[in-house]
């Protein structure tokens, strides 16, 4: 696991996380813009707020969708997984944080773990 290949599977495959975060940036600092920019107590502050809000929404929902149909090809696919030992909270404090963030290492080791084996039985 890392930033410059996500996961590298024993059959030599790497897969490249998506950025999700890095690639609305852009969107996200004009919308946070405005929003400073509004009078507090507005009903243009609260759209704003609900722009801002929305974003951050988006950039989850693409995360978490991607994190959960990636650990599921994973688990279906493999009968043993073996997780690199990583100090995520460490790895968070550094000059990567914002990369090391918007992979979401941590999270996509917990679904692996949630996930069942693979099989479906009914």
């Amino acid at each position: 696991m890392g930033l410059e290949s996500f996961t590298t599977l024993s059959t030599g495959e790497k897969t490249v996380p998506p950025k999700f975060y890095r690639r609305s940036q852009k969107k996200l600092a004009r919308a946070q813009r405005k929003l400073a920019r509004a009078q507090k107590g507005s009903n243009n502050r609260a759209k704003a707020r609900k722009r801002v809000a929305k974003i951050h929404q988006k950039i989850n929902n693409q995360r978490a969708d991607w994190l959960h149909k990636h650990a599921l090809g994973i688990v279906q696919r493999f009968d043993v997984v073996c997780i690199e030992d990583l100090t995520i909270k460490g790895l968070a404090r550094t000059k990567l944080a914002k990369s090391f963030s918007d992979a979401a290492l941590s999270t996509f080791m917990q679904r692996l773990q949630e996930k069942p084996n693979g099989t479906d039985d009914g």
